[in-house]
């Protein structure tokens, strides 16, 4: 870890420990977690608080632009940071069920296609989805109740796996078929999908996370493991059921 991230890692710490107090925690994700960043990258982060108000927004955003200029970091306000910086409970919770997206018939989960509007980048739906995203990619946890994290990071790889299951409508996965259906396709990937890059160290990251998570799920009951053509079935619908529901 660099000196600028070791910094940057014990502002936020400092800032939001005394901003938000014990019920929260804070990760890195993006550029700076997977060790890619530049001299000039843009930092993201997200503090997942129990619950705050306007004037810890207010004073999250004053902070951060000034740790910004600061470190010489670039300024990304394509969403706007009021949605992406601070985020309660409730809102993660709500992001790991997935409601970032469209439930359609039968139950099945889709994801609607991006159109970049102010008013799709101003909605609690992109806020879910990079709630979503940031939690199952590779992050640096900075600071805050470590176990509540971990807790829901877990719930959220576990439950991305049905979330897949669904919006493909298929009844098995090979690890690496599962990781590029995350990526997505030629004409949907990326920041135009789920948010997951097609870089060999996205890859890399999602291909350990998900191929302990399915062995996991075998060892639950809940996939089923075929040696000869090393796919994972669905053999607990109900599973499926709860999560999608």
């Amino acid at each position: 870890m660099d000196n600028k991230l070791e910094g940057i890692i014990q502002e936020l710490k400092t800032f939001f420990d005394a901003e938000l107090c014990r019920e929260y925690f804070t990760i890195i994700y993006g550029s700076y977690a997977y060790g890619a960043n530049i001299l000039n990258s843009d930092l993201d982060f997200v503090a997942v608080s129990r619950d705050f108000n306007q004037n810890n927004l207010r004073n999250t955003l004053d902070f951060v632009f000034d740790l910004y200029k600061r470190y010489n970091l670039s300024f990304d306000d394509e969403v706007p940071h009021e949605k992406k910086l601070l985020a309660n409970y409730k809102t993660l919770d709500e992001a790991i069920d997935g409601r970032g997206f469209e439930r359609r018939g039968g139950g099945r989960i889709y994801v609607p296609l991006i159109v970049k509007t102010r008013e799709f980048l101003n909605s609690d739906e992109i806020a879910m989805r990079l709630l979503l995203n940031a939690i199952t990619s590779k992050n640096i946890f900075v600071s805050g109740d470590h176990s509540y994290y971990s807790q829901k990071r877990k719930q959220a790889v576990e439950n991305i796996v049905g979330l897949m299951f669904s919006i493909d409508d298929v009844d098995s996965f090979t690890v690496n078929g599962f990781v590029q259906s995350l990526i997505g396709s030629s004409d949907r990937h990326g920041e135009m999908y789920l948010g997951y890059k097609d870089k060999p160290a996205v890859r890399t990251h999602l291909i350990e996370t998900f191929g302990k998570e399915f062995k996991m799920l075998v060892n639950n009951g809940i996939l089923r493991y075929e040696s000869d053509n090393d796919r994972y079935h669905l053999v607990n619908v109900s599973w499926l059921g709860k999560i999608v529901g």
